[in-house]
C-alpha cells in the first residue's frame, strides 16, 4: 500500500524541519529544497491533501513499490520540473 508520508523515526534520520541548507548557495537545488521544506513544516499549506486531490481515481494506493511514498514522488517531481525550467 502506498503511504502518503512515512515518518522517519529510525536512528540516524534527521527530521525534515531540522535539515540545514546553505542560504548562500547559488545553485537552484537548495532553493527548491528550502521551498519544499517550508511546505512540509507548515501544516497550513495542505500538501498531503492536495496530493490526495490530484491523485483521485487515477492512482490506486493499494499497489506500490516499497519505500516510495507520495512525499518522495512529490519532491522528485518538483525537482525535475524546477531544473527542467532552467
Amino acid at each position: 500500500m502506498r503511504a502518503i508520508f512515512e515518518p522517519p523515526f529510525a536512528l540516524g534520520h534527521t527530521p525534515i524541519g531540522e535539515i540545514t541548507l546553505d542560504p548562500r548557495s547559488r545553485d537552484d537545488i537548495p532553493a527548491v529544497l528550502r521551498g519544499l521544506q517550508g511546505r512540509f513544516t507548515h501544516r497550513s499549506t495542505r500538501v498531503f491533501a492536495i496530493l490526495r486531490e490530484h491523485l483521485g481515481a487515477k492512482v490506486t494506493l493499494r499497489r506500490s513499490r516499497p519505500g516510495l511514498c507520495l512525499w518522495r514522488l512529490f519532491v522528485l517531481d518538483t525537482l525535475q520540473k524546477a531544473l527542467a525550467a532552467i
